[in-house]
């Protein structure tokens, strides 16, 4: 029986992100990426550690804990793009259902590509994403887009 398909957004050929994936979804990794970072807290209700499974993969993993929405800071947002322009790719980003996942995502794709706050919150809102029902999030985002001079 083939393993199910792993559910997942690729915002770029390099960078994807999703949801938790299921232990039969974690067999699929290593056909599409070539590492996983996990934005999960151990706290939470579902957490799995991946690492073991992935490792016998040949699968890069790393996790970071990131607990609530809008508990990001500009310390936690380093961290993250740190780990997302470091880790191997094709890269598989995700957290429990994929919204931090995707503020990630998009926050380093936005940085890199050189959108200001307001391009990268219409890229967001095209995708079906809105960041600014978080403070947290958005003044994180427009800190990591904007910094200060």
């Amino acid at each position: 029986m083939a393993a199910p398909e792993l559910r997942f957004v690729r915002a770029t050929p390099e960078l994807a992100f999703g949801p938790q994936p299921t232990a039969e979804e974690l067999a699929a990794v290593s056909t599409q990426f070539k590492a996983v970072l996990n934005l999960r807290s151990r706290e939470e209700t579902g957490y799995a550690d991946e690492s073991t499974a992935l490792a016998t993969q040949g699968v890069s993993y790393r996790g970071i804990e990131w607990k609530e929405a809008n508990d990001i800071t500009e310390k936690l947002a380093a961290e993250i793009l740190e780990a997302i322009h470091t880790l191997p790719k094709p890269l598989f980003v995700h957290c429990a259902v994929g919204y931090t996942a995707a503020w990630a995502v998009l926050a380093s794709v936005c940085r890199d590509n050189g959108l200001g706050l307001l391009e990268c919150m219409r890229y967001g809102a095209g995708a079906g994403f809105d960041f600014s029902a978080f403070p947290n999030m958005y003044s994180v985002l427009k800190a990591v887009l904007e910094p200060a001079s």
